[in-house]
């Protein structure tokens, strides 16, 4: 958990974070002119940072959704997000379903039915093996012309949190 007396500092890098609940954050190479951006993620914690290479506009979110959480607090700030330029989301989704889970839980069902609408232009990329308990809570969310040639992410098993990072 990410909270305001943790001081997080790589050399080069510029850390943008939000202290909120567990806490969020995103690194940004100093090199890159960027700023953070306000989040309206009901009952979600974020961090939402911009930055802008060459001519496209980025958007980073780096989130936490609490277990229990119901589509409709994560829906509509994602969907706003979802207007940006080019968008990458990452984080703790505490959403299970069995098309990567062993299970589906209310917020699995949930996120699995946004990405299920027309209008919806993200994909899940998820790693290949489970992050946190036996269970694959971890995720991306990428721009659907923006995913990768394959939809798993490489697993960093040595992490300084409970979960392991993708």
């Amino acid at each position: 958990h990410l909270k305001e007396q943790h001081r997080v500092q790589i050399k080069g890098y510029r850390c943008y974070r939000d202290d909120g609940g567990v806490g969020t954050a995103i690194f940004v190479k100093d090199r890159y002119r960027s700023h953070q951006q306000h989040t309206d993620l009901a009952n979600v914690d974020s961090c939402a940072v911009q930055l802008k290479t060459g001519d496209t506009k980025w958007t980073f979110l780096s989130l936490y959704i609490p277990c229990g959480s119901t589509g409709p607090s994560i829906r509509p700030g994602l969907s706003e997000l979802n207007e940006t330029e080019k968008i990458i989301i990452g984080g703790d989704f505490n959403a299970r379903h069995v098309l990567w889970c062993t299970d589906t839980n209310t917020t699995g069902a949930a996120l699995k039915r946004w990405l299920d609408e027309p209008d919806t232009n993200l994909v899940l990329v998820s790693p290949d093996k489970p992050t946190y308990n036996n269970s694959k809570l971890d995720h991306f969310l990428v721009q659907a012309d923006d995913r990768p040639p394959h939809s798993r992410t490489p697993l960093v098993t040595q992490s300084f949190a409970d979960h392991d990072a993708i």
